[in-house]
């Protein structure tokens, strides 16, 4: 059976227990440890923070690598555009030289004479020629109107045309002729000079 000196005694243990829990706090209750810890929903926030973070920065070095990339990009098409220019101005260059050496030689000023001379008499007579078969077919219509192939007229009209023409040519070949040997043409008719050429 507890008596009241059990009972005061007991509640004295307790008392000093609790005084003695007390004293034991007292120095660590204002410790910052107490209030800077971290909650686990804090730790959590704290993670998605710094996850954000990294995040934002890898973007951020993306687009920096994605901008020089670019800058390379252009430099590099900017560098071959400028070396097709340097090239193309290297061919007109070398097309101008040889334009001027054409122009100062004699040897070169002569060949595009001929060459032109040439091209020229070959054109002049493909003319000619095509005149000559429109105009025999004209003087055809002219002297057998029927179209009939039996009459010798039909084909005598195109002989007739051939006597006007080819002389004609000839002296455009003389004529050329007479001028590549820088000889002239004596334009009197045969029986008042003579010769055709002088």
């Amino acid at each position: 059976m507890t008596t009241d000196q059990d009972y005061t005694d007991d509640a004295v243990a307790v008392l000093a227990q609790r005084v003695a829990t007390a004293r034991g706090k007292l120095p660590l209750q204002h410790d910052a440890a107490l209030t800077e810890v971290l909650s686990e929903a804090e730790l959590g926030a704290e993670r998605e923070l710094a996850e954000w973070i990294r995040a934002q920065r890898r973007a951020q070095r993306r687009r920096a690598v994605e901008r020089e990339l670019a800058t390379e990009t252009r430099d590099r098409k900017t560098a071959d555009a400028i070396t097709r220019e340097a090239e193309r101005d290297a061919r007109w260059h070398r097309r101008a030289l040889a334009a001027r050496r054409r122009a100062a030689s004699a040897d070169a000023r002569l060949a595009q004479l001929y060459r032109r001379a040439e091209w020229s008499s070959r054109a002049l007579i493909g003319v000619v020629v095509l005149g000559m078969v429109w105009a025999g077919v004209n003087v055809q219509h002219n002297l057998v109107p029927n179209s009939d192939m039996t009459n010798p007229l039909y084909w005598l009209s195109y002989g007739i045309e051939a006597m006007i023409s080819i002389p004609l040519i000839t002296v455009m070949v003389v004529a050329t002729t007479a001028a590549r040997w820088g000889r002239e043409i004596n334009l009197n008719p045969p029986g008042e000079s003579g010769d055709l050429l002088v």
